[in-house]
């Protein structure tokens, strides 16, 4: 009797127990709930104040309230209607990825926009390219190819400012624990990282800094000095060649321009290309690995080359976006990856595996160069870090 009393109580007491872990585990289960709910309320209610802050923001009317406003539609030379060009390349008038727009389809057409007027393709010029035709008629310029792709930026074409897109890093990213005291650091910082960093897009044919002599003076930088209404010192973390256009960032900093510049050297930031390219690729996609270095030409001057005097590595990845064909002209719209950062590297890549950029008038054949009225190479996105556990995504619509 006195045994099955005690096991009897034994078995009361396991169920209590039991019944006690359950209960601490579905707390517990509950609590893990109510914690990342937490977390993900607090971390959209950051999001919304940066949003509000990027918003409200007055840095930009008060450093920079008199730049060019940004284009964002071209005048269609064929229906005399405007065409929005404000969204990237692959995106819908609504942003979502997957279907194109008016805008892909018209440039798919053999257009290229400079100057702020829409140009067609020269594909007279591209089909002697690929018939390996003599032909010195061209529609722009003479028979010198120093006449194009080399000009100063012509009237219709200037700089803005681009609006970065921002996100936050992941809170599993985090791995002191103490998640939403990170995000409450970060969202006190906002308003200062507003006034440490600014995007732009640059027009191709404008130096990005002064160069020597009078005929050089004007750059990008000297042209935002003119509407900056705060004594700042404005720096480009990094560069882009003057016949190319879009994105380029500046630290208003020193702190902000070290941390940006820092990415670039060590090949952090995300960098992505546009280019127009002649002929069409056999392959969908690929790497190339051909070192670049300095040689002298005929006249005396040193210019970067495949190869040549310390050669230095140098890696590009690229990827098909387009095969396009006009008038029985051939021509591609290439995605390109720059793994590393040497001079000229993407117009020596291209030209090198037989599909040189439209435009370059140092590397392509003259037939090519000749093709576009000016260098179809476009910095079309960057990401990059900004500091305070932020980063910026900037996207910029390749003008062709």
């Amino acid at each position: 009797m006195m045994r099955t009393a005690s096991l009897c109580a034994s078995i009361v007491l396991m169920q209590r127990v039991s019944s006690g872990v359950a209960r601490s585990e579905k707390l517990l289960f509950v609590s893990r709930n109510i914690i990342s709910a937490s977390k993900n309320i607090f971390q959209t209610n950051t999001k919304q104040k940066w949003n509000n802050a990027m918003k409200n923001s007055n840095h930009e009317n008060r450093w920079f309230s008199n730049s060019p406003p940004a284009t964002t539609a071209v005048l269609n030379p064929l229906t005399k209607r405007n065409i929005k060009i404000n969204q990237p390349i692959g995106h819908d008038s609504k942003g979502k990825k997957g279907n194109k727009t008016k805008w892909d389809e018209f440039m798919e057409s053999g257009w290229v926009m400079h100057g702020g007027t829409m140009i067609p393709i020269d594909t007279r010029s591209l089909l002697n390219f690929q018939n390996n035709v003599d032909c010195k008629d061209f529609i722009y310029g003479g028979n010198d190819v120093s006449d194009i792709g080399a000009s100063n930026v012509i009237d219709g074409e200037d700089w803005y400012r681009l609006p970065p897109k921002i996100t936050f890093r992941s809170l599993a990213e985090c791995d002191d624990g103490n998640a939403t005291t990170n995000i409450e650091a970060k969202d006190s910082d906002v308003p200062d990282v507003t006034d440490e960093v600014l995007f732009v897009h640059k027009p191709s044919g404008l130096l990005t800094v002064p160069g020597r002599g009078p005929e050089k003076a004007d750059s990008l930088i000297s042209r935002i000095m003119e509407v900056a209404e705060k004594k700042i010192v404005l720096k480009p973390c990094h560069r882009l060649d003057r016949d190319t256009s879009g994105i380029l960032v500046f630290g208003l900093s020193a702190d902000t321009h070290r941390h940006i510049s820092m990415q670039f050297e060590n090949r952090s930031a995300r960098k992505t290309y546009i280019a127009l390219v002649a002929g069409h690729p056999e392959i969908d996609s690929g790497m190339i690995d051909m070192p670049i270095g300095k040689r002298m030409t005929e006249s005396g001057f040193s210019r970067w080359a495949i190869g040549g005097e310390k050669a230095r590595e140098a890696r590009t990845s690229w990827r098909i976006c387009d095969r396009l064909e006009v008038n029985g002209a051939k021509y591609s719209r290439l995605e390109l990856f720059p793994l590393t950062g040497r001079g000229q590297q993407l117009r020596l890549h291209m030209n090198a595996i037989g599909h040189a950029i439209l435009g370059d008038s140092l590397h392509a054949p003259l037939e090519v160069a000749r093709a576009t009225p000016r260098l179809c190479l476009h910095a079309s996105s960057l990401v990059i870090d900004i500091g305070k556990g932020i980063s910026a995504e900037v996207n910029s619509a390749a003008p062709f």
